[in-house]
């Protein structure tokens, strides 16, 4: 059998080759990590007596794209990808040539697939699979993919150095090399400088006013960061936000170290004269650190803000409010929670609550309803719902001979099921206000008024009315933020407020006057003005005033969420297994993900 030469491609190293000849018989079955193409040296053959027969050097081009097969020795075949078209050894130069002429449109010296640097190839059997390695213009796109993906997924580093990883990539593709854990940080600086850039252009091309969210947070190795993201209406007017700074905060942190550090970021960005409201949470220094940034923003900027431009997020009302009434139904609420706790730890327990479903003819059937954290009134609320739903098979339960011992000084009457069910009608409004507040399509200011006006009216449950009082109370204190003339205006301006606020009618009243007397917008029923962004984009021409008023407007949020959003996306980042990351480099990633994803919203 003939032996010839091949060279096969390492995958840890672009240099180095390692000659292998496949006609050996230890190298009749490579492995899927050994590749080869042809060397264009001369073959040859052993005779029955051991000795070797020197065949003449190949030295025609052709050869370059032809092979010969271990397991048919009297063929060559063609090398070029899809092809595999064979020929007689014997076959003439000029007739390969023309061959691959016509066929493939090569001659000797193009730089295409095919010719021996540019193409390698693996052995599947009986046959060469042939390969086309990368040069750098098909690397540098992958590479930065791979950076792109690790900080999108919050992926750590040195998954690169992972050996399943590097199997995976070496499937996908033999000839990519797997970057190393420095050569990926690198990349990742690359890519926050060109990204940098991108939004740097972005933010100068924002003609109009900008709205801010942002927020401190404490991470779970105890280390203090601060988050503060833009909102903006483009010029097609649609919503847009991204994080404009993600950096380590360290303390003490109070209203003179945040409204510091809030105004230096307005003023390294060139954002200080068009900034027309923040929207932050209810904690001890934000507001003063507010008014600071506001009063130096006017005396140096003249940027004519008022005591409205700060915000208060929605879901920190709510929640402050909740739990100032949590201590009134906490005695009902730690009666089933005991109950529940004696049942989770015993598997024979469990076991017989889903078997009485079964006996009660119940189609949903669940497990035991998990506990709650007792900090969270949410986690609280979600556990007496999840109780109520299921109180007949609690009853049975604790009527169960085999179960009164264990159970039986647990057991809940009537009047305790009652006040549960007005613990659950108590909160369920405050809980389903709280889900539409942070939901993923944050939602702008035009419902504060409105929740205001839910949690005042909802809560009238005569078992919960202590309860009740104590929520209003609280409530009472946000009312000037949560029913300004900002909020108002926002309510107004949006068809979708389904609740027919007297304020908010009453203003919209007077901007239809306006509308009708000095734009002779002259209906003769239910003169309605432009609503939402598509139609106030509509209206741009002819309303301009009013357009550029909803622009301003609706940049404003009505929840904290998207700067709590990126605290929660750095998560994964900020970690005490991951702690080489320094604060840096946190930042920098942060950053970096939620300005690709802009990036890719933009260019589309």
């Amino acid at each position: 059998m003939s032996s010839v030469m091949f060279e096969s491609y390492s995958s840890s190293s672009d240099t180095e080759d390692k000659v292998i000849k496949i006609g050996d018989e230890s190298h009749d079955e490579p492995t899927s990590e050994q590749f080869f193409r042809p060397s264009g040296r001369a073959s040859g053959s052993t005779s029955a007596t051991g000795r070797h027969s020197k065949k003449l050097k190949k030295t025609s081009w052709v050869f370059d794209h032809f092979y010969e097969d271990d397991d048919i020795t009297v063929r060559v075949t063609c090398a070029v990808e899809g092809c595999g078209r064979s020929f007689s050894k014997g076959t003439s130069t000029t007739t390969l040539a023309s061959d691959l002429t016509s066929k493939h449109r090569l001659t000797k010296g193009d730089a295409v697939p095919g010719q021996v640097d540019q193409l390698t190839f693996s052995k599947n059997g009986g046959r060469l699979i042939a390969h086309n390695r990368l040069d750098d213009d098909k690397r540098t796109p992958l590479f930065s993919k791979l950076v792109n993906w690790i900080v999108d997924k919050q992926q750590p580093i040195a998954v690169v150095e992972n050996n399943f990883f590097k199997e995976f990539m070496h499937e996908l593709n033999p000839f990519f090399n797997v970057p190393s854990r420095r050569t990926i940080e690198r990349g990742v600086d690359d890519a926050y400088e060109e990204a940098k850039a991108k939004i740097a252009l972005v933010l100068e091309s924002i003609l109009v006013d900008v709205a801010l969210t942002c927020d401190g947070w404490y991470s779970r190795i105890m280390r203090g960061y601060f988050d503060v993201t833009l909102h903006w209406v483009d010029e097609n007017w649609n919503l847009r936000s991204t994080v404009i700074e993600f950096v380590y905060f360290p303390p003490p942190h109070n209203q003179w170290t945040t409204s510091e550090l809030l105004l230096s970021i307005l003023k390294d960005l060139n954002l200080a004269t068009r900034v027309r409201a923040v929207t932050t949470d209810s904690g001890g220094e934000m507001p003063p650190a507010m008014r600071h940034v506001a009063a130096k923003l006017n005396e140096e900027f003249d940027a004519k803000l008022e005591s409205d431009w700060h915000v208060r997020c929605v879901c920190h009302i709510i929640n402050r409010a909740v739990e100032d009434c949590g201590t009134i139904v906490k005695p009902v609420v730690e009666k089933i929670r005991s109950l529940l706790k004696m049942i989770r730890v015993s598997a024979v327990l469990r076991v017989t609550f889903r078997e009485i479903q079964v006996l009660l003819g119940r189609r949903n059937i669940v497990d035991v309803p998990g506990l709650d954290v007792e900090s969270r009134w949410n986690s609280m609320f979600e556990m007496v719902d999840n109780c109520f739903l299921v109180k007949y098979v609690f009853e049975s339960m604790c009527n169960k001979e085999e179960f009164t011992a264990s159970l039986g000084g647990l057991q809940l009457s009537q009047t305790d099921w009652r006040e549960i069910k007005a613990v659950v009608d108590f909160f369920r409004p405050a809980s389903e206000l709280t889900t539409t507040a942070s939901g993923s399509s944050y939602v702008i200011l035009y419902i504060q008024p409105l929740i205001y006006d839910t949690l005042e009216s909802g809560f009238t449950v005569p078992t919960a009315k202590q309860a009740a009082e104590a929520m209003l109370s609280k409530l009472e204190k946000f009312k000037e933020n949560m029913n300004s003339p900002l909020c108002l205006l926002a309510s107004c301006l949006d068809s979708s407020v389904p609740v027919p606020d007297e304020d908010i009618q009453e203003l919209k009243f007077r901007i239809c006057q306006i509308l009708i007397v000095r734009y002779g917008y002259q209906q003769q029923q239910n003169v309605e003005i432009p609503q939402r962004l598509g139609l106030l984009a509509a209206a741009n021409k002819r309303f301009p005033l009013l357009s550029r008023l909803a622009r301003v407007k609706f940049i404003v949020m009505g929840s904290s969420v998207p700067s709590e959003s990126a605290f929660s996306d750095s998560g994964s980042f900020v970690t005490s297994q991951r702690s080489s990351l320094s604060d840096e480099n946190i930042s920098k990633m942060m950053k970096l993900r939620s300005w690709n994803l802009l990036l890719k919203v933009l260019n589309k």
